[in-house]
């Protein structure tokens, strides 16, 4: 699934991961989205924010302004064996904010999960179920969701950029509808057809910037002493004065952190450039992980689009400050299927050497790549070609974005009940029907489907009731009627995360 959930308690306040070096004390440094609150929860880390400064967009700001899927830096002292800091300081800055042109379905991530390409400002985000927090602004704003926003809403966007420059919106604000002359936007971008013959206008992408610093009305930032020039990495903020045209009131080259003297940095975002183990980026920070310990996967997942939170020290290596990674973290949850193989037909030997073998429970498909542990407690060893219908497996793995599981591990057992866990694509609570990975699962009413939530025991309707989209649910299907391929209805359904964006 693309969705990558922020589902996490505000109780236990994300992952709860502490930094893999252990020690307490030091100075740090944590960069993601907030995903939970008491105080703020980001990267895993607890930090107590009453007593810090908090710069909310470029002003003074308090932790009211902000919520639940925000990206921010967030700097102070950390405790790192019990995963808490005192931040002494909370910076967000959005990543962009303006009016939606376009909208289009993304069709090749999987159908199964509704994933909308946004173009803003001549920029691509998307916007994705179980992924993205929706807020309304406070001026009576229509509801603000997947199914309501619309070309012409003005939104103010948070997230992460991938590989591609595509800004992944892990929080999103519907502001208002467009007003040319008055609807005030922000973006950012490398300056691009600046001549000294005509300095009013530059262009970022495919968006014309107009400014007129000697007449008092652009306040320039922060810039070297040529100004502004081609190559420059700036973030602009103005009105939009027709499509694809901004004046601007601000132009300020983005920030740039002193980070030297830090002894714990962790930092989420998407791998990029990756070329190997110790010479890859995440959001644009160069990462050596060759002396890291991975968690919900291994080293050889690691390839360009993947979501990682990643900790460890900065290093000065040649005049670039280097992330030495303890600790590696795939960032999707584990996906986990038992159900026995229906025919021969789902077994698929990869064709190539440079393709996958793979093969399909309950109709997903399930990718062995070279890292996947292959076990039989009865009759080792055991590998893909040893796979036959009928064979009961039980696998866990991560989503590879496009509706297949990169299986992390197989293992065939005795024929036993089949399970199924994993996030919610779509569900009908009139119907009692929930998809998950594009299966869908159908219960009854109780007592003949019993119904969870976080281990305890719960009515359809207040299962139902509870239920996001991008939540993580088991089923479970009793082996009773001897089928072990399919499930004809759940005999247990159990709501993992009970409420993924409680912020109250």
């Amino acid at each position: 699934s693309l969705g990558f959930a922020l589902a996490c308690s505000v109780d236990s306040g994300g992952s709860g991961s502490n930094f893999a070096n252990g020690g307490i004390g030091g100075t740090g440094v944590s960069e993601g989205p907030i995903t939970g609150f008491g105080s703020i929860f980001v990267n895993g880390i607890k930090w107590e924010i009453d007593d810090s400064e908090v710069d909310f967009d470029g002003a003074p700001g308090t932790e009211g302004d902000l919520r639940i899927g925000m990206v921010v830096r967030v700097e102070g002292e950390i405790d790192s064996e019990a995963g808490t800091g005192q931040a002494s300081r909370v910076r967000f800055d959005d990543e962009l904010e303006g009016p939606i042109t376009s909208i289009d379905e993304v069709g090749d991530v999987g159908a199964e999960d509704l994933t909308l390409e946004l173009l803003i400002l001549g920029q691509r985000v998307w916007v994705e179920a179980g992924g993205t927090r929706f807020d309304d602004d406070d001026d009576g704003s229509p509801d603000c969701g997947l199914a309501t926003i619309a070309v012409g809403d003005v939104v103010e966007v948070s997230g992460l950029r991938d590989g591609d420059g595509v800004i992944r919106a892990t929080y999103l604000e519907c502001e208002g509808i467009l007003s040319l002359g008055n609807t005030e936007v922000e973006l950012a971008g490398t300056v691009s057809g600046f001549s000294e013959g005509d300095g009013t206008t530059f262009m970022i992408g495919d968006v014309t910037i107009t400014f007129d610093p000697t007449g008092g009305m652009t306040t320039l930032e922060d810039l070297p002493p040529g100004g502004v020039a081609d190559g420059l990495f700036v973030e602009v903020e103005g009105k939009i004065t027709a499509t694809n045209e901004v004046f601007a009131n601000e132009i300020e080259q983005e920030d740039e952190f002193d980070d030297d003297d830090l002894d714990e940095f962790s930092i989420t975002g998407f791998v990029s450039d990756f070329v190997g183990l110790s010479d890859f980026k995440v959001a644009g920070r160069r990462v050596d992980a060759s002396g890291a310990v991975f968690e919900n996967g291994n080293a050889l997942l690691l390839e360009d689009g993947v979501r990682v939170e990643v900790e460890g020290d900065l290093v000065d290596i040649d005049g670039e400050s280097v992330l030495i990674a303890d600790e590696v973290e795939f960032e999707d949850r584990e996906i986990e299927i038992s159900a026995a193989i229906a025919d021969a037909g789902d077994i698929v030997p990869a064709p190539s050497e440079t393709d996958d073998d793979r093969f399909f429970l309950l109709g997903i498909e399930i990718l062995v790549v070279p890292s996947t542990i292959m076990r039989d407690e009865l009759l080792p060893p055991f590998g893909f070609d040893d796979i036959a219908a009928g064979d009961y497996l039980e696998v866990k793995g991560v989503s590879n974005g496009s509706g297949a599981v990169i299986a992390s591990e197989v293992r065939r057992d005795e024929v036993d009940d089949i399970e199924l866990e994993g996030p919610v694509d779509e569900f009908d609570a009139s119907t009692g029907t929930l998809t998950i990975l594009g299966v869908t699962v159908a219960t009854q009413t109780e007592p003949t489907t019993e119904f969870a939530i976080d281990d305890l025991p719960a009515t359809r309707a207040e299962f139902f009731a509870q239920l996001e989209i991008g939540d993580f649910v088991d089923v479970e299907d009793d082996e009773s009627d001897g089928d072990a391929t399919s499930i004809d209805f759940a005999s247990e359904v159990e709501l993992e995360d009970e409420d993924a964006f409680d912020d109250d």
